[in-house]
């Protein structure tokens, strides 16, 4: 256990306790409660309200409604809710929002506010969320919230102090759900094979078959054999980790360069403590990790994100739009680096100390490896083929999904069939199962139902009721720094299980708002993010902690600010 995670988890203790006595944690008794609904229209007040009670079962639907003539035109407030709710972990007070004018059905509304008033007189906001031609707005009915919020904060904390042991946290997630806060089993466990899992999981397949079939180590030497100077060849495997992360994970894109690393290292005849071996690794692990926060399948932290911005406004992320966002920052910010990386670690230096040698044939040997490969087998043509279609159709459904013709996330589908074809194919066996990220997928499914967790039990809108009086600009900055916070001592996958809901629920944010939240999270290379990386290069020689500590925090503090700056400008324009 590394003193930083020590020194999180008693920060995140300190905060846990401050929130708790902030919010004061309490559950919604039984009784009469009234959901009041207000909107404006045109400067024009329209209020209606439902009467309801908080009891033993879900009663009859009810409704009410509010009418008012404003320039010849008839314009009609309609709330739909129940008579009574029950009162049971997991439900909700809910109503269903409608606006007419003159008969027809208005979609697209803004200026609504819709609030809870409890039986003692306080008020809660209720979230409202566009649902097509309606608006839904529902508030958590709020049940053993005191252990809700233990739970969060038991789960953070080991989160903190066992961030290298997913399997502990994802089954302990959902037995303190189902004990603790009696949550429905069913609620806390379907999450675990939710369609972002199994995108992720065919995916694992597809990268593991990569590596295996030695397609991606072959598509590397191809790029290699064209670069004919130290700089150019840095570059090149820079440029082919970000490439190869944004399809096979970033630790499966390190996993098969360190291998490749040392074999241009020992063809330039690199000693230890040469400059340029430890730049070379610095920058192809920044790549890496930069490459996976490049797309949905490239970092789990990223499909989860997509699936939990679903889950909590039926808003998707489509794959081609995170692209758009992602991959010219990511891939900008990679080359930055990379120029930095070749001045603070001069190959000169190098050749002056003999640390290094290379001649102007030395290109050549990499053709030569290359050729040491033999010609395409049938398995990395089968693979690279697998490998185009199921691009190919995560992009076009993408765009179908955009245009209204496809449901969200079916692009799983080219995931999953990806990994069938591999199967039938003999490429991937039942043997290669074990092989595979298990524990990404488990602490995958252990971050859904931890945010399940958090929205049916209300701890979420507990979170931020104290945040609805901070300017929207402010407040969506320090939800970023937030989310750079527990990504440098939990890891993105947790850092986005906690911060994006609040973010969401808080500040509403537009697609392009949350990936760009999402990749403050995923590029941080300091903490669990970049740890594994560090140890693995640090195993083989090529790399100093100390030259990790410094140029991840670079990336990291560089990456954050202009994040910052893009959210600034992105709220100064609208």
């Amino acid at each position: 256990m590394r003193k930083s995670q020590i020194i999180g988890a008693c920060i995140l203790v300190v905060l846990g306790v401050a929130l708790l006595l902030i919010v004061g944690a309490r559950d919604h008794r039984f009784g009469e409660y009234t959901i009041i609904v207000k909107i404006h229209v045109d400067k024009q007040l329209l209020e209606t309200s439902l009467r309801t009670y908080l009891g033993h079962q879900d009663g009859v639907p009810i409704s009410n409604s509010s009418t008012v003539i404003r320039d010849g035109m008839n314009i009609t407030l309609i709330v739909t809710g129940l008579s009574s709710y029950e009162r049971r972990p997991g439900n909700k007070f809910w109503v269903y929002v409608y606006l007419y004018v003159d008969g027809a059905l208005i979609g697209d509304f803004g200026g609504l506010e819709v609030n809870l008033v409890n039986p003692d007189g306080t008020i809660e906001n209720m979230i409202c969320r566009a649902r097509g031609n309606y608006v839904y707005a529902y508030r958590a009915i709020r049940i053993n919230s005191i252990y809700a919020f233990l739970v969060f904060m038991i789960i953070v904390v080991i989160w903190a102090l066992t961030a290298m042991s997913p399997l502990l946290v994802a089954f302990l997630i959902p037995i303190l759900g189902m004990i603790m806060v009696n949550l429905p089993a069913y609620d806390v466990l379907s999450v675990f094979w939710d369609p972002s899992v199994a995108l992720i999981f065919g995916a694992l397949i597809l990268a593991f078959s990569m590596h295996k079939t030695g397609l991606a180590e072959r598509l590397t030497y191809i790029i290699l054999s064209k670069a004919d100077s130290p700089s150019k060849i840095l570059i090149s495997l820079s440029v082919i980790a970000h490439f190869l992360s944004m399809w096979m994970s970033s630790l499966g894109s390190m996993l098969v360069m360190l291998p490749i690393i040392a074999t241009v290292l020992k063809t330039m005849n690199a000693k230890e403590g040469s400059y340029y071996a430890r730049g070379l690794t610095l920058s192809t692990m920044i790549a890496s990790i930069f490459g996976g926060a490049s797309t949905i399948v490239g970092n789990p932290a990223n499909a989860l994100v997509a699936s939990i911005t679903y889950r909590y406004t039926g808003m998707g992320i489509g794959f081609l739009e995170w692209m758009i966002i992602a991959v010219p920052l990511t891939l900008i910010m990679v080359l930055l680096l990379d120029i930095a990386i070749l001045k603070f670690f001069p190959i000169q230096k190098d050749f002056e100390r003999g640390y290094i040698s290379i001649n102007n044939s030395t290109h050549v040997l990499f053709s030569t490896h290359l050729m040491g490969l033999g010609p395409w087998t049938r398995e990395e043509k089968i693979t690279f083929l697998v490998f185009i279609g199921t691009v190919t159709g995560w992009i076009i459904h993408s765009y179908l999904y955009m245009v209204g013709l496809a449901h969200y996330m079916q692009f799983t589908v080219f995931s999953l069939l990806a990994g069938l074809i591999l199967l039938i194919a003999g490429i991937f066996k039942k043997d290669d199962l074990p092989k595979i990220r298990w524990d990404i997928l488990l602490i995958l499914g252990g971050s859904l139902s931890f945010a399940v967790i958090m929205e049916e039990t209300g701890v979420i809108e507990l979170l931020i009721s104290e945040l609805r009086s901070i300017n929207i600009t402010m407040l969506a900055i320090l939800i970023m720094v937030f989310l750079v916070f527990l990504a440098i001592i939990l890891g993105p996958i947790v850092g986005v299980a906690i911060g994006i809901p609040i973010a969401i629920l808080s500040i509403n944010p537009s697609p392009l708002i949350i990936v760009i939240l999402s990749l403050s999270a995923s590029t941080v290379i300091l903490g669990p993010n970049g740890l594994i990386f560090e140890e693995s290069a640090r195993e083989r020689g090529f790399l100093e902690y100390k030259d990790y500590l410094k140029w991840s925090l670079i990336a990291t503090i560089l990456m954050t600010i202009i994040i910052m700056l893009m959210m600034l400008l992105y709220y100064i324009m609208i």
